[in-house]
């Protein structure tokens, strides 16, 4: 278990999860071998989609489109994120810097963040590690067991096989490869959501050691709780001044950190819910209406698949965009009239910064969030509903 680990994320099984997403998203970059698999599974993929397409443009069939759309969807994605992943490693890495460099460490939160901040790196692990066993495990379903006729209605080669005349090598080489990149393909469109687990989550982390800051902004101080000996103590509103200050400072850290996760993640957040709605309509027209898919199992999977992924992406999405009002929450409810006239106005322009911090979270990285997500699922229901009736 410790090997297969370790050639996964290249890390221990106790390392928490955001070590093990960032030394996944490395690992595919700086190993040579997967990188080497990395392009060649983005190559196949493109040339999947582009044969796709090719008989689409000079061949137009409605029931080819629906017939092959959902794997090939699924390919435009592969390759989008598997070039995503290489060109913008840089990118990656100055993000890492970035924390590294200027982001508060786990020894210098208070206790109560410190223990909120462990118990989510708990349950997020294992999330995303049984998110990636799961999405490994799952090709074996198009392993073709019953010949090359099993997937000829899923993978656009394996269905030029059946009118073309080639070398029997050749043809167990396309239908096996069509397969096998399936499992490189699913660990590198997942290396990519980890990318996002490691910078949504040191983003959530960060605002969770400021929120307590606030929180504490008057604890712990020489004198009693009392409002008119706070207000009154030179000493204490020194304190109070220099926690605000830190608090502040570190804002100034994360806006700029927050409008660098918006241009590293803006492009390529568009392909997945284009592709996800995409590969979820497909699918609903081949049960609904073509029914011609010799595997339904597989298709079951896409879409569960499909659907798995967006509630992740939205999550984190909304996770991202909720991180604002949790700061100003934490802000009004901070011991704020036990400041004096100083730090009462340090506190208002520290809230001014967070009210215009929403320019940068309005954009978000996610555009989809569960209030949309949950409304595109009652579309699906309702349209599966219709659909029944008209068949009744």
């Amino acid at each position: 278990m410790e090997v297969l680990y370790r050639m996964l994320f290249n890390a221990p099984l106790d390392a928490d999860i955001l070590t093990i997403a960032e030394n996944m998203t490395l690992l595919s970059v700086r190993n040579k071998l997967k990188m080497f698999i990395g392009v060649l599974t983005g190559l196949i993929c493109a040339c999947e989609t582009a044969y796709f397409f090719y008989n689409v443009y000079f061949h137009y069939d409605v029931d080819y489109v629906m017939t092959f759309a959902a794997l090939s969807f699924n390919n435009t994605h592969a390759v989008i994120i598997i070039f995503h992943n290489y060109s913008k490693y840089s990118s990656f890495k100055k993000g890492v810097d970035m924390i590294k460099s200027h982001f508060w460490t786990l020894d210098e939160c208070l206790p109560e963040s410190r223990k909120e901040i462990l118990m989510d790196m708990k349950i997020v692990k294992i999330i995303m590690v049984a998110s990636l066993a799961l999405v490994l495990s799952t090709p074996v379903v198009y392993i073709p067991f019953q010949g090359v006729r099993y997937n000829e209605t899923l993978f656009v080669f394996i269905n030029y096989l059946g009118h073309a005349h080639v070398p029997k090598p050749l043809e167990y080489v396309i239908i096996y490869g069509s397969v096998l990149k399936l499992f490189p393909q699913g660990y590198f469109m997942l290396s990519y959501l980890f990318t996002l687990c490691y910078f949504i989550n040191h983003y959530r982390y960060q605002v969770s050691m400021v929120k307590w800051v606030l929180l504490n902004s008057t604890k712990n101080l020489s004198i009693a709780d009392d409002m008119p000996q706070l207000v009154e103590s030179a000493e204490c509103q020194k304190v109070i001044k220099h926690r605000l200050d830190k608090c502040i400072r570190q804002h100034v850290v994360l806006s700029r950190y927050a409008e660098y996760l918006v241009k590293h993640f803006y492009y390529t957040i568009l392909w997945h819910i284009f592709s996800g709605i995409s590969l979820f309509t497909s699918l609903l027209y081949i049960f609904l209406f073509h029914n011609a898919a010799n595997n339904p199992v597989a298709l079951i999977i896409n879409i569960l698949g499909a659907y798995f992924a967006a509630f992740l992406y939205t999550a984190y999405g909304q996770l991202f965009q909720e991180q604002t009002d949790i700061l100003l929450e934490a802000a009004g409810a901070s011991n704020w009239h036990f400041y004096n006239t100083s730090n009462r106005r340090s506190l208002i322009i520290f809230m001014l910064n967070l009210k215009r911090q929403y320019k940068i979270v309005g954009m978000g990285i996610i555009t989809l969030n569960f209030e949309m997500f949950i409304w595109f699922s009652n579309k699906v229901v309702g349209l599966l509903s219709v659909v029944s009736l008209m068949e009744e």
